[in-house]
């Protein structure tokens, strides 16, 4: 073990600070600059202090590929800020209605970015602040910091948990939520939504396996029945919040928890670990069943609650059609939506995103966003392979197996939501992808990728 080996290990990883900003102030994805400014700032020097180390170990080479994708991503609203002079300004897909506007005003048609709307997509692109330093900080730490971050991700879900118990019991007008409009009536937590609650504690299943199964010699890892204990209370915490999303991925969650754990054990724990989580699962889930059938089965019927985000989703498809290749502009979702919004769907609530991440990346960033969007899911899927195909005796791949868990959870609740464009789940997502990049076989794939 080297020098710079043996400095990862002894040190308290930096991330947790930013992590705790992230939950503290990043719970919403609704424009909030003071409290914003606070993670972006704090990211500052935990990005600069990765990089460093980065630089120093050299071990930035073995994760050229993932590197690139979070080089390019940050590109694309460089790319959509950069001025053009009128001539070419007006050429642009979906310009034409401004350029008339302008005219008719009398006003001088003046240089103009590809983005509609410049201001929210510097606050987009100021926002990959904390998820990039996360991501870095991740792949440039040794195993134990990387678990620290994750008993980090834990205790902050007992802290959501707990506070979404206390908004339960404060009422509708409860003094204890945290963003304003809420869910009222329900355990959002940390959080302005109660999908985005769910979704945290869902994705927080497998990292409590990672408590029961972890390194015996890891200082942060805790007894069997603390970490059984929390894995219950993480699945009744995100039934609680009546959640459709959640409760639709719990299932799969559990599932691929209790695969991480038997994969493990093939390794030398025996199988009552596995066996103890199943029944401790099992367990939760029946003393939830009450509550399950009285207050979330209901919101399945659409008939009692029907479900509009679907009918925006052609209006979306539509609108990001007049911005091809380039889209309207990282940040523009709502305004652009609003100009194409049938009348007879307006309402007193405004849509502030698409409910579909994929579909607002589409008419936001056009084909360069999708392209990357690929690439990514190319290096996601090929990380996936080599952290759950069979490794030599004695390795342990549960810390990339759990990241493959986390990022299949939110690419999949992306479908119907936007739980990345959160600061709290974005870090969350980038500690994810950190986890994985650190497997030998993703590693070897960047590496070969790029030559």
């Amino acid at each position: 073990m080297n020098h710079i080996e043996r400095q990862r290990i002894e040190r308290l990883n930096p991330a947790i600070l930013l992590l705790g900003c992230a939950f503290l102030f990043g719970g919403a994805s609704q424009e909030d600059v003071i409290r914003l400014a606070v993670i972006e700032l704090v990211a500052v020097p935990v990005l600069l202090w990765s990089i460093y180390q980065l630089g120093i170990s050299g071990d930035w080479r073995s994760h050229v590929f993932p590197i690139g994708l979070l080089l390019a991503i940050a590109i694309i609203p460089l790319f959509q800020l950069v001025p053009l002079p009128p001539e070419m300004w007006r050429q642009l897909p979906g310009r034409g209605d401004v350029s008339t506007a302008l005219k008719l005003a009398g006003v001088a048609q003046p240089w103009a970015p590809i983005t509609l709307d410049p201001e929210s997509t510097l606050q987009s692109l100021l926002a990959l602040l904390p998820p990039a330093a996360m991501f870095l900080s991740v792949i440039g730490s040794g195993d134990r910091e990387r678990r620290q971050l994750v008993s980090a991700c834990l205790i902050w879900a007992v802290l959501s948990i707990a506070l979404g118990a206390a908004q339960l019991a404060g009422g509708e007008q409860s003094a204890l939520y945290l963003y304003h409009p809420t869910n009222e009536g329900l355990p959002t937590g940390l959080f302005s939504n109660r999908n985005h609650q769910a979704i945290f504690l869902v994705t927080a299943l497998p990292m409590a396996t990672l408590w029961v199964i972890g390194d015996r010699r890891d200082r942060w890892r805790v007894s069997p029945a603390v970490s059984l204990a929390l894995f219950s209370l993480l699945i009744v915490g995100a039934i609680a919040t009546r959640s459709r999303a959640g409760l639709i991925l719990l299932g799969p969650a559990i599932a691929a928890s209790l695969a991480l754990a038997w994969k493990r054990d093939r390794f030398g724990l025996g199988g009552r670990t596995f066996a103890v989580i199943v029944g401790v699962s099992l367990v939760a889930m029946i003393a939830a069943a009450g509550f399950l059938v009285a207050n979330v089965l209901p919101r399945f019927d659409l008939n009692q609650t029907p479900e509009l985000r679907f009918d925006t989703w052609p209006q979306v498809l539509a609108a990001a059609s007049n911005y091809i290749p380039f889209g309207s502009g990282v940040g523009t979702f709502q305004p652009v939506y609003q100009s194409v919004e049938p009348l007879s769907m307006l309402q007193s609530a405004f849509w502030n995103h698409a409910h579909n991440d994929y579909l607002e990346l589409w008419l936001e960033t056009g084909w360069l966003g999708v392209a990357i969007s690929l690439g990514f899911m190319v290096w996601f899927v090929r990380g996936a392979f080599n952290a759950w195909k069979p490794g030599r005796d004695g390795e342990d791949k549960s810390l990339p197996r759990a990241g493959t868990i986390i990022v299949g959870l939110l690419l999949a609740h992306s479908i119907v939501d936007y739980p990345i464009r959160t600061e709290a789940i974005a870090s969350v997502f980038a500690l994810a992808c950190g986890l994985i990049a650190t497997h030998p076989g993703a590693q070897r794939f960047a590496a070969t990728a790029i030559d």
